[in-house]
C-alpha cells in the first residue's frame, strides 16, 4: 500500500515513524482515531437532532429535564453538574429553549441563577421525539461492532475514564 492509498491515521503514523524510527506511535494512532470517531460521531448526532430544530447542547438540557422524572424540574447549577458543563452555558442555552417554550423558569425575584428550570409539555414532546432519532444515529455509528465487541469497547472506554470519575467537579464545554 503506497502512503497516498493509506487511511489518514496511518498515513500519519507512517510519516512519524519514518522520522523517528525508534519511537511508539501506537497512543499516537488510537488517540487520532478517537478524535476522528468523536468528530464523525457529533456530526451525525447534530444532524439527526437538526431535523428536531435542536442542537446538541439543547438536547442535552431537555435530555437531563426529562431524566429527572417528574415534575422535570432542576435547577440551573443542578443542571450544570449533571451535564458537566459551566453554569453560563447553561445560562445562554435556558435562554434559546425558554424562547421556544420548551422549557420554563419558575420565577425567583431574589435569585435568577437558582429559579428552577421546568420542561414543558411542549418540550417533553420535543425530547420525546428527538430522542428516537438520538438513539437510532449512535446504533448507526456502532453498527460495524458486533454486540459482544460494544461490550468490550464499553468495558475499555470506562477502563479508561475511571480516573477522571472524581474531575465532576471540573466542568467540561463540549466541542
Amino acid at each position: 500500500m503506497t502512503m497516498s492509498n493509506q487511511e489518514p491515521v496511518e498515513r500519519l503514523v507512517a510519516e512519524w515513524q519514518s522520522e523517528h524510527p525508534g519511537l511508539d506511535f501506537g497512543p499516537m494512532a488510537l488517540f487520532a482515531r478517537s478524535n476522528r470517531f468523536v468528530s464523525l460521531a457529533r456530526r451525525k448526532l447534530e444532524t439527526a437532532l437538526a431535523e428536531h430544530e435542536l442542537t446538541v447542547g439543547e438536547f442535552d438540557v431537555l435530555s437531563a429535564l426529562r431524566r429527572a422524572g417528574e415534575p422535570f424540574t432542576l435547577k440551573p447549577s443542578e443542571l450544570a453538574d449533571r451535564l458537566m458543563v459551566t453554569r453560563a452555558g447553561i445560562t445562554a442555552r435556558v435562554d434559546r429553549l425558554e424562547e421556544r417554550g420548551v422549557v420554563a423558569r419558575r420565577r425567583d425575584p431574589n435569585d435568577r441563577r437558582s429559579e428552577p428550570i421546568v420542561l414543558t409539555d411542549e418540550g417533553r414532546r420535543a425530547v420525546n421525539d428527538a430522542l428516537v432519532a438520538f438513539l437510532a444515529a449512535e446504533a448507526e455509528l456502532f453498527a460495524e461492532l458486533t454486540p459482544t465487541e460494544q461490550t468490550a469497547l464499553d468495558t475499555l472506554l470506562r477502563r479508561l475514564l475511571a480516573p477522571t470519575t472524581h474531575l465532576r467537579s471540573q466542568a467540561l464545554e463540549p466541542g
